[in-house]
């Protein structure tokens, strides 16, 4: 997926008060059956994203968790 825009995002969790830090990612790629390309937003906490700074245009892979959260990333040369 490539990264064609980003925001960095902090909020406190309601329930807990915990603070999270990290960053929107606004992504796009090709899919089948999707004339031009396919969007997604998803949010990666610090924890997540590790040392990665976005940058426009990275390409990046997503590893999702059973429950259908992000797990990690990497960064695609």
């Amino acid at each position: 997926m490539k990264i064609i825009g980003y925001q960095h995002s902090n909020f406190t969790v309601k329930d807990t008060g915990a603070k999270i830090s990290g960053y929107i990612l606004y992504l796009s790629e090709a899919r089948d059956g999707v004339t031009g390309v396919a969007t997604e937003r998803i949010f990666l906490s610090n924890n997540r994203i590790g040392n990665y700074v976005p940058n426009l245009n990275d390409n990046i892979r997503i590893y999702w968790n059973k429950y259908g959260k992000v797990d990690s990333i990497d960064l695609i040369k």
